[in-house]
């Protein structure tokens, strides 16, 4: 690489912490984020080396294979849509337009990246503590994960850019490209759910066994990365070595391909950091941005229903219709699918902590929905209706979400665990009430904050609301628990308390907010 890159680099990371020193909300996170770290670490290391209900490791290789699957296929998918860039706008203002091979720009990309990826990764750091109780990992083994999942994500952005490439250059390859890529990963799930549903073993047995199998060992990127931990775990080399040769093979592929196939990679990443700016900037200054894709299919057009305040509902559910892929949209059921994985490896803490962990990630997947679109728009404040009626018309699209999302998680929660009927309910109806809940706390901080851009203070304000929100509720349950009343059984109870204490929290927040839609603070840059 030339030497004016490598400055630039080093430059860069220069600033970067100059920046975060004399930003003090950025560097009192940062701190809360490292005293955190050190603490997971600390607790972690204290745990007994040696303990009696200690799972078998393969359940972890699986499960870090369902996890760099879940990332690289997210990743490399948008290959097929708006693409992946290794670059931002200030690439392309100065490295571009500069006298530089492309060959030293890609690899100036490419280091650049890798910074990225790693810092991607760095929640798997706070795992520490269950991991070694559950697995007895020591912190080499979680720095390697840590790495798996950096490798992962890059190679993952690295398969964008190239699918994003070929397809730019010639559209007529998409239809072939999407077969060659959907069709792997649907001959392997569908490989995968006969042998979990033939398996005369139980669950976990055959969870372990297919973790380890040789096919999925062979998957493009996450099985090689998965296989390459494992081999380091086990003391297999052979598993490194296949690991390690296929993901460098990999990704000397890919850079060939990108430097061979279209030398002058430069107009296919324009328009994608171009993309990538305008929605960073977008956020820093308290604006929405919707991508939209290439080509949208309308269906059935005109809301056909609904009148003054309820138009905003079916125009809401159209809307949703033509953005989501399956009954739920893909954020959600990435979560999901998270929440089920995490499941299977806490089921001896018992199905309220595992409802509070799924409860902690519906944290950040619920989100005001199409109603923060709405206020930056005048239409919604134009309409001659209560502004009650027309704040819970925009939120009402989220309730066959809600309902959906609670049956996707816990009926399957519900097979894995063998809950009973009443308990599986309580879950449900718990969710749906903390997914309003959460709501109403997005709608709360829309009113205090509006449009400010300070994101830390929003967010410590955000955390302390719900948590304020969501208190009621533990304390309702704790204390039918300390008194002993029950309703079937104390699961039920507790969960019933808690659904109870959410609505009527809930609806006394929206009717505090009830009046911001009556004047438009026309704020919005």
């Amino acid at each position: 690489m030339k030497r004016p890159l490598a400055y630039l680099l080093l430059t860069r990371l220069k600033n970067q912490f100059l920046a975060l020193i004399r930003s003090p909300g950025k560097l009192i996170y940062v701190l809360f984020l490292i005293t955190m770290l050190v603490l997971v670490i600390m607790t972690g290391g204290q745990q007994p080396e040696e303990l009696q209900n200690r799972r078998e490791i393969g359940e972890l290789f699986a499960g870090l294979f369902a996890l760099f699957l879940i990332m690289f296929v997210l990743l490399a998918k948008r290959g097929f849509d708006t693409g992946a860039s290794l670059f931002n706008l200030a690439d392309v203002n100065l490295v571009f337009t500069a006298p530089f091979r492309s060959q030293a720009v890609l690899v100036f990309g490419l280091i650049q990246q890798m910074g990225t990826s790693l810092l991607l990764g760095l929640f798997l750091v706070f795992q520490y503590s269950w991991l070694r109780q559950l697995y007895g990992i020591a912190p080499g083994t979680l720095l390697l994960i840590l790495l798996g999942y950096a490798l992962t994500v890059f190679l993952g952005q690295l398969t964008a850019m190239l699918l994003y490439s070929i397809i730019s250059s010639n559209e007529k390859w998409t239809s072939l490209l999407k077969v060659i890529f959907y069709g792997i990963i649907g001959l392997y799930a569908g490989w995968a759910a006969v042998r979990l549903l033939t398996a005369g073993d139980g669950l976990p047995e055959a969870i372990q066994i297919l973790g380890q199998h040789r096919l999925t060992q062979l998957f493009p990127v996450a099985g090689w990365v998965s296989a390459l931990i494992a081999g380091a775990v086990t003391a297999a080399p052979a598993l490194v070595l296949k690991g390690s040769l296929l993901c460098t093979a990999y990704l000397a592929l890919l850079v060939a391909l990108l430097l061979v196939s279209r030398t002058d990679f430069y107009e296919d990443v324009l328009q994608t950091s171009e993309t990538n700016f305008s929605t960073l900037t977008a956020h820093k200054e308290g604006r929405i941005m919707e991508a939209a894709p290439r080509r949208v299919r309308l269906g059935k057009v005109g809301l056909g229903r609904g009148e003054g305040a309820a138009a905003f509902y079916y125009k809401h559910k159209i809307e949703n219709r033509r953005s989501r892929v399956l009954i739920v949209n893909l954020q959600s059921l990435v979560f999901i699918i998270i929440v089920l994985v995490m499941a299977f490896f806490m089921q001896g803490i018992g199905i309220i902590g595992i409802f509070a962990f799924s409860t902690y990630i519906q944290l950040f997947s619920t989100s005001l929905g199409r109603l923060n679109k709405e206020l930056t728009r005048p239409y919604i404040y134009l309409i001659p209706a209560p502004s009650v009626h027309k704040l819970l018309q925009s939120v009402r699209e989220r309730v066959p979400a809600a309902i959906s999302e609670a049956l996707l998680l816990f009926i399957p929660l519900a097979l894995m665990l063998k809950l009973d009927l009443p308990d599986i309910l309580g879950c449900i109806i718990a969710r749906f009430t903390f997914t309003f809940l959460f709501t109403a706390g997005n709608i709360l901080v829309e009113r205090v904050f509006g449009a400010m851009t300070s994101k830390t203070l929003v967010f410590m304000f955000y955390f302390a609301a719900l948590l304020l929100m969501a208190l009621p509720g533990i304390l309702l349950a704790s204390l039918l628990a300390a008194l002993g009343l029950q309703l079937v059984s104390a699961t039920l109870t507790s969960l019933l308390a808690v659904s109870l204490a959410n609505t009527l929290v809930a609806l006394l927040v929206f009717y505090l907010c009830r009046n911001m839609l009556q004047y438009a603070e026309l704020n919005n840059r």
